[in-house]
């Protein structure tokens, strides 16, 4: 089983508007004034702690976000449990959250000569297991695959002038341009399947309900693409693994 995002983008040059002058004028508030305040601080932070992971957003087992550039190189930011990464990318690391975490391991897997990383944060703790985030950056997205952790991906990436481009697989999913010839970009991403063997998932206390998610940043208008959900300019797609809940899936 597996699942396949593409899409089609149009190359395109920003233009960028000089920042206007603020000036702000500061008073003395008053208590009542004060009060206000504290409260919509404590409001915003309660905010920002659901937003990694609390009450007002989604909670991710594991989620890979591609910053896509047209050239073909990205920056690629995991975050993920380390039950995750050893059930789903076969990395051996220890389950035991009242063990040191070792982050050099997680760095030497993920250093090829396609990546490098940039950073891997210290971990951080949800429903009693650690998280962590690698970042990196990767020389060519069309070789991300050699990479042992993404090889369970392949990845493609095909330059349109104005006509259709297969693929590098050979496959006829990217839709042929029409009107005025303009350079686009079709890039496809199948995932396959996860490195976990049948009977080694160990008790992390998953429920069932934990998602995995991929996403696609590109820096230009998206004009085609067939994933289940669609944000402004990335693909955003869930799938289930074994041991690894089922994501919610709508309609674009």
């Amino acid at each position: 089983m597996c699942c396949t995002a593409r899409c089609t983008v149009h190359k395109r040059t920003d233009q960028r508007r000089d920042d206007a002058d603020i000036q702000y004028i500061i008073r003395r508030m008053s208590l009542s004034a004060r009060a206000v305040l504290a409260i919509a601080i404590c409001v915003a932070a309660a905010a920002g702690t659901a937003c990694n992971g609390g009450l007002l957003g989604k909670q991710y087992e594991y989620e890979e976000d591609l910053y896509l550039s047209l050239d073909g190189s990205a920056t690629l930011v995991v975050n993920a449990s380390v039950p995750a990464l050893v059930a789903l990318r076969g990395i051996e690391l220890d389950l035991d959250p009242r063990t040191r975490l070792d982050s050099s391991r997680i760095r030497t897997a993920y250093e090829s000569p396609v990546t490098s990383v940039t950073r891997v944060s210290p971990p951080w703790r949800r429903a009693g297991r650690r998280f962590v985030q690698i970042r990196m950056t990767v020389t060519d997205v069309r070789r991300l695959s050699e990479v042992q952790p993404f090889a369970w991906s392949q990845y493609a990436l095909s330059v349109q002038n104005g006509h259709h481009v297969q693929n590098a697989a050979g496959s006829d999913h990217c839709p042929r341009q029409t009107g005025p010839a303009r350079q686009a970009i079709c890039f496809e991403q199948t995932v396959g399947a996860s490195a976990l063997r049948p009977g080694t998932l160990q008790n992390v206390g998953w429920n069932g309900s934990e998602i995995v998610a991929f996403r696609l940043h590109l820096p230009s208008r998206i004009i085609w693409h067939n994933s289940h959900r669609h944000e402004s300019t990335h693909e955003h797609q869930a799938r289930k693994y074994p041991g690894v809940g089922t994501a919610s899936r709508r309609s674009p």
